[in-house]
């Protein structure tokens, strides 16, 4: 998963539909490694210096 406007620092969480943390870590080179998950609905939270966001998605 790309990720834009974020800085080097940016920290992430993903929770599964039922709100259990998935994976968590640092976003390296604007990208989140999310090939592991299975196919479903999931919710990202991205912390970084210029806020926090969050946002829902679907892996494929």
């Amino acid at each position: 998963m790309n990720v834009k406007n974020v800085s080097k620092k940016a920290k992430y969480k993903i929770y599964s539909a039922a709100g259990q943390i998935i994976s968590s870590g640092i976003i390296l080179n604007n990208k989140i490694d999310v090939s592991r998950l299975i196919n479903g609905v999931y919710v990202i939270d991205i912390d970084d210096v210029q806020g926090a966001a969050q946002r829902k998605f679907i892996k494929e």
